[in-house]
């Protein structure tokens, strides 16, 4: 049972870490260039009334592709900070459950197949939304100054 709980622990660990990276993602920030992409995206779609060269379009597409990825981290990263403080918990008392030895074999070894299983689930989860939250910001950012210079364009063909 130590190799298994010593499995836990290295499982906790990384679930910590990950923990971490997500607590450091700037919540606000992530709001700020959500609604920035929203209204470029709403002022083009309404007044851009003649076509784009491919690399107006490919930038635009990319841009507005990467708010869905900020939408999806607005709405689940309370959720998976949630089931990280759940799964902590539970890892840590099976943890030790099993270095006391209190869990009767079978039942101890059923215990470590779903925890670890659920565990790595939501490491995986949580892994995911960061790297497409990191991936996203950037490709927004990288965009942005081609949708201004887009949104720049109708404001000039709108005034004549």
């Amino acid at each position: 049972m130590a190799q298994q709980a010593a499995s836990l622990d290295s499982l906790t660990t990384l679930l910590n870490e990950a923990e971490q990276k997500l607590q450091k993602v700037d919540s606000i920030e992530v709001e700020k260039t959500f609604s920035t992409i929203q209204s470029d995206i709403n002022f083009v779609q309404q007044n851009l009334k003649d076509s784009v060269n491919k690399e107006q379009a490919q930038a635009f597409s990319t841009y507005a592709e990467s708010r869905k990825n900020l939408k999806t981290f607005k709405e689940k990263r309370a959720h998976l900070l949630q089931e990280y403080r759940f799964a902590d918990k539970q890892l840590k008392t099976l943890s030790t459950d099993l270095k006391k030895g209190s869990i009767e074999k079978n039942k101890a070894l059923e215990y470590f197949v779903i925890e670890k299983e659920q565990a790595s689930k939501l490491l995986f989860d949580m892994n995911d939304l960061i790297d497409r939250i990191d991936k996203s910001m950037g490709l927004s950012s990288m965009h942005k100054p081609a949708v201004d210079s887009l949104k720049r364009q109708i404001e000039q063909k709108m005034k004549q």
